[in-house]
């Protein structure tokens, strides 16, 4: 706490809070500690993002939370003063393991859902910032020795993201990745959207003319994030909604 005193100190730019889905929920004692923080770190609430954090979210947990956080909300200290208030989530399984190879499948975005809901019940008091994992599981999978994936994209929409991957060619190896890529922009109709939506989507449409290079696990995962985060900012500018 010492050291975040020091930076914000030194730079001006403020600080961040963020309370995992059990500090959101034992709210009988966040204020109590919230401002606990905040003397100990030496800034206003007008200098804080306070983010609250609900970790992985789904059918079940979007139900009990969107009738939770409002309730919440607005029994948050300094409310109307944080510099941003966030509602974070994410909704991307752990895996692609349920998936069969070439076949396109889809998983709701429940992160967007649930920001919707409360944002919904709680626009009077506050404006609420969204947050989400884009296509990562909040948890980071802990990985021993070597490890290598099958081809894939994760596609977001409005609702969605669209996923697809590849089988284990152990001779094209991710040169497999030009197939998916392929296959999602000869589908009628095509989800992907132009080129210059996106870096990544520049990415897919190269890869489905087998143009350049392949990619791997690393830059599938880039590409795929950077055309989520392309999705929510054009979503939010024309819709309000992520």
């Amino acid at each position: 706490m010492s050291s975040v005193s020091a930076f914000a100190a030194t730079d001006g730019n403020g600080v961040r809070i963020r309370l995992p889905a059990d500090d959101v929920t034992a709210y009988s004692s966040l204020a109590t500690e919230l401002d606990a923080a905040l003397s100990s770190v030496g800034v206003a609430p007008t200098d804080v993002d306070l983010v609250l954090d609900l970790g992985f979210v789904e059918t079940g947990s979007v139900s009990a939370f969107a009738a939770l956080v409002p309730l919440i909300i607005p029994t948050l200290p300094h409310v109307n003063k944080w510099r941003n208030l966030v509602l974070l989530s994410g909704a991307f399984p752990e895996n692609l393991g349920s998936l069969t190879p070439y076949v396109p499948g889809a998983f709701a975005r429940h992160a967007a859902e649930l920001w919707r809901r409360v944002s919904g019940l709680t626009s009077t008091i506050r404006e609420l910032g969204f947050g989400d994992y884009a296509t990562s599981h909040p948890v980071a999978a802990t990985v021993s020795g070597p490890w290598r994936s099958a081809s894939n994209i994760r596609y977001a929409e409005a609702l969605t993201w669209i996923a697809l991957k590849s089988n284990m060619d152990r001779i094209r190896g991710n040169h497999t990745f030009f197939d998916i890529c392929s296959q999602l922009l000869k589908s009628t109709p095509s989800p992907l959207q132009p080129p210059g939506f996106s870096w990544g989507d520049g990415e897919f449409h190269r890869c489905a003319s087998g143009i350049g290079g392949p990619g791997n696990g690393t830059t599938w995962k880039a590409w795929s994030r950077s055309h989520h985060i392309s999705t929510v900012v054009d979503r939010l500018a024309t819709t309000g909604a992520p």
